[in-house]
């Protein structure tokens, strides 16, 4: 939970959480229990009620007219203030109600006795009550079985969620909900109005998986309670909450309140940027997607599909909140057509296949590695450039089917090289989301015996992520490829979140320094200090320095004068086909012609 909640924080969220429940109406349960009071108790009137923090919501109720009143006339937020039982014998004599309406005016009440509806997670929500319209007393036995109906009330409403309108862990409305509520939106006998839909992502689902792996079920779903708890409090009591998946949450503002919206999910990122479970920094993304909607417009679930779409666009270009444009269902279209097309492709072993780009040991001249990078002949469409699915497939589940079919020709490549007496290592590019799948050393060491071939001939390239560094299931996988025989390299360093962390904790024998640093190290003081600095610590950690993105003599040739193990880049070589690059790097044909 929460640790550092105040006592105003904690009694706001017991009043978020008593009209949470009320939204999800009475139940045949509860007002079995209402029965049940009168029948125990010996009491006209037996009710059910939650406490939010301007209304009493009586969500079950025997004789009694009203549904609902406000706060300051509720009996029953005594008991939930006292979390205790709460006697009144004769309201008419009772400093604390005695000017109350339900007393001086009908319905008159005159006897009050109420337990307090405690959740699991400590928060005093509501209670069971008797009333008499006649003072009178509680026996010790009637106590024992008011608390026990409160027990039988408490047990209902938490577990309400088995109805399949809330999210399992946070208890929420679920999505299925929301579409509801939009559509009850829609009605064509409703007054236009406008609105905006919030879609709130906040933990990366890779990262909560490494959270459960690391620390279990039970912290998963601490920080996705803790998550919603927080989000709740730095949001206004009529904008409901609703839980889309566990990591996910939603919420509908009028769109005069569009602003006030904004603001609200800046706080709550700005929040979470601190937030630690125990003693363990949790990193947190903030992202949203609004799509603004009029209620005559279309139907409930058009709306949802827009706001997620634009929280895709929001995640995809990394942006903190994003509206919705009509551009981004054709992309979504096009992006789901061309992932199809790319699983019957892999799985019928056809229209992908690599090409080769020689890295060139920067002392000797001779061609020391060669990049195998993924091509795509679209049956239809042509040649695919990379750019335009490699960055799509690593957010579907088709990553790890690719991943092992390029290492497998990449494996058959390394295999025919060496025995023409190559020596150059055949690289290929892997993700996080590679090292997460369980599954990934055991089948790169069956196809390493499939294709007769060695790990030592193979390198493995993971691109710089600070995803890569904070997952310690990612980082336990490689340290299982390093003990296997891979050489591994850390690809695009210094593009993101270069730290020598990455250099102390990871498994590296290779370091790759990004194109961007290296491009302008001819014209820019600054760049050249950089990488100089960045080869010079490598050197010291015996690590080796490869240098990408080499365009011309003056770059190669400051490289050489910083002592860079290698490079490539086209001033070397372009990528070339596969059996152009057999043909350099077999036998002795391996050096660098001029």
């Amino acid at each position: 939970m929460l640790s550092d909640l105040t006592l105003v924080e904690s009694t706001r969220l017991a009043a978020i959480e008593a009209e949470r429940q009320a939204r999800l109406g009475a139940s045949a349960s509860l007002n079995r229990v209402s029965e049940l009071i009168c029948e125990l108790v010996g009491v006209p009137t037996g009710l059910v009620t939650l406490v939010g923090d301007e209304l009493q919501w009586i969500v079950a109720r025997t004789r009694f007219d009203c549904a609902s009143t406000s706060r300051e006339n509720a009996f029953c937020k005594y008991t939930v203030a006292r979390r205790a039982l709460t006697v009144i014998e004769d309201a008419t004599q009772d400093e604390r109600v005695k000017e109350n309406p339900l007393v001086i005016r009908a319905p008159n009440i005159r006897f009050y006795a109420g337990v307090p509806l405690i959740t699991s997670e400590g928060h005093a929500i509501g209670s069971v009550c008797a009333i008499d319209y006649e003072p009178r007393r509680l026996t010790g036995t009637q106590a024992r079985q008011l608390r026990m109906l409160g027990d039988i009330a408490t047990d209902i409403l938490e577990a309400r969620h088995r109805l399949g309108m809330v999210e399992s862990i946070t208890l929420f409305p679920n999505c299925h909900q929301l579409r509801k509520d939009l559509g009850d939106m829609m009605q064509p006998a409703a007054q236009a109005e406008r609105y905006s839909l919030f879609m709130i992502s906040t933990i990366d689902i890779n990262y909560m998986n490494d959270i459960t792996s690391s620390f279990g079920g039970v912290a998963t779903d601490t920080l996705i309670c803790d998550v919603a708890a927080l989000l709740q409090l730095l949001m206004p009591s009529e904008w409901p909450l609703y839980a889309v998946s566990p990591s996910r949450f939603a919420f509908v503002v009028p769109f005069a309140q569009r602003a006030a919206a904004l603001e609200c999910i800046d706080l709550f990122s700005d929040r979470m940027e601190d937030y630690h479970q125990g003693s363990i920094p949790i990193r947190l993304d903030v992202h949203a997607g609004v799509h603004d909607f009029d209620t005559l417009a279309m139907d409930g679930h058009e709306v949802y599909r827009k706001a997620l779409n634009a929280l895709h666009a929001a995640l995809s270009m990394d942006m903190k909140v994003l509206g919705y444009r009509a551009g981004y269902d054709d992309e979504q279209r096009e992006h789901l057509q061309l992932m199809i097309e790319l699983a019957t492709s892999i799985e019928a072993r056809q229209d992908l296949f690599m090409v080769y780009q020689p890295k060139v040991d920067l002392k000797t001249n001779r061609i020391v590695g060669l990049e195998a990078l993924l091509r795509w002949n679209h049956p239809r469409r042509g040649m695919i450039p990379p750019g335009e699915f490699i960055s799509l497939v690593d957010k579907t589940n088709l990553i790890n089917p690719l991943t092992y079919r390029v290492f497998e020709m990449a494996a058959a490549m390394a295999r025919t090289c060496y025995l023409a007496g190559g020596t150059a290592r055949i690289a290929i590019n892997i993700s996080t989301s590679n090292l997460l799948d369980d599954g990934m050393v055991d089948m790169f060491s069956r196809i390493l015996e499939k294709e007769q071939a060695r790990a030592e001939w193979l390198e493995l390239e993971c691109l710089e992520t600070e995803g890569l560094l904070d997952n310690t299931r990612a980082v336990a996988t490689l340290i299982e490829l390093k003990t296997l025989g891979f050489r591994l390299s850390i690809d695009d360093f210094g593009a993101g979140h270069s730290n020598i962390n990455y250099l102390r904790r990871l498994p590296t024998d290779v370091i790759k320094i990004d194109r961007y640093l290296i491009s302008d190290i001819a014209t820019d003081p600054a760049s050249r200090f950089i990488v100089e600095k960045i080869v010079e610590m490598a050197h010291f950690l015996a690590l080796k320095v490869v240098a990408e993105g080499i365009e011309n003599e003056p770059t190669l040739a400051l490289l050489r004068a910083m002592h860079c193990d290698a490079a490539q880049g086209y001033h070397l070589f372009r990528p070339m086909p596969e059996a152009e690059a057999f043909a350099l790097v077999a036998g002795c044909d391996d050096t660098l012609a001029g």
